[in-house]
């Protein structure tokens, strides 16, 4: 991770800023690695003895920067890098996964809604992932926000062909016209309380998908489905992991920095996994 971000990052240097973008994202990546605050990153001590020549930014300089563009754009470089080096496949899911934090928090980004089986103050992450590449996109939204509304801003980031395998609360006509378009097949069970697809207008792309969830292979790409709950639950308990959120984690800025970060670690860990294998 290092020699990646000083190869895309060491040049980059907006004008009137001491430290580069790429100095600016090593302090950040630190603190996340060790699951600490950006102001212990800022600390010398905290640093192996052969990076300690290194110069360290601020907490003020590293706050001010973390929302400028030009160290957002180097981090969704990244991300974009260390996706890539799989190639993509055809196969990929659709899911939402609770992010909760303390229920007396004063965080006003935070929402209050359904998670496992309970209910929590929090936010949630929605996210797509591929079978070969890991987790390809992603959005943090208040934990409250319906999976099918969020759905159409983590489509419009992938591209096809392939299939895309989500629970029943992404069947919406609205879901398999914008999937069809990328020629992407959207693929969800019908809700329970929908036996039939009734009199109205439906997608051709819906009507695809009860067709082939009648076939041996839509079946399996169904029961399939379970392996984004498995990479969520390597996200969470790999090293360096997405933990539960720390208390100094909060707003939506840096709990969606925080996530790409852990999820930008997750990819290159799969990656690692799979070249030493």
């Amino acid at each position: 991770l290092y020699r990646i971000v000083q190869s895309l990052g060491k040049t980059r240097r907006p004008a009137k800023c001491q430290y580069t973008s790429a100095e600016i994202a090593l302090v950040y990546f630190w603190a996340v690695v060790n699951d600490r605050c950006v102001d212990w990153a800022c600390q010398r001590c905290n640093w192996p003895i052969h990076r300690r020549r290194l110069r360290l930014p601020n907490p003020s300089t590293m706050s001010r920067r973390l929302r400028q563009h030009d160290v957002i754009t180097l981090i969704t470089e990244i991300e974009v890098l260390v996706r890539e080096w799989q190639k993509p496949s055809s196969e990929r899911w659709i899911d939402g996964k609770p992010l909760s934090i303390g229920g007396s928090s004063q965080d006003v980004d935070a929402g209050y809604g359904r998670a496992s089986r309970s209910m929590a103050k929090g936010y949630k992450l929605y996210a797509i992932a591929d079978k070969n590449q890991g987790i390809v996109a992603f959005t943090v939204r208040p934990i409250q926000a319906n999976e099918a509304g969020v759905a159409p801003t983590l489509i419009d980031q992938i591209e096809g062909p392939g299939t895309l395998v989500g629970d029943n609360a992404y069947d919406s006509n609205k879901l398999y016209e914008q999937a069809g378009s990328k020629r992407i097949q959207l693929i969800a069970p019908h809700r329970k309380n929908t036996k039939a697809l009734g009199h109205i207008k439906h997608s051709r792309h819906r009507i695809r998908c009860r067709k082939l969830l009648q076939t041996k292979k839509g079946k399996r790409l169904l029961h399939e489905r379970g392996g984004i709950e498995r990479m969520f639950g390597q996200l969470t308990g790999m090293p360096s992991g997405l933990s539960p959120l720390p208390n100094f984690v909060r707003s939506l800025r840096r709990v969606t920095n925080w996530v790409r970060a852990k999820i930008i670690l997750f990819n290159l860990w799969r990656h690692l996994r799979r070249t030493q294998n």
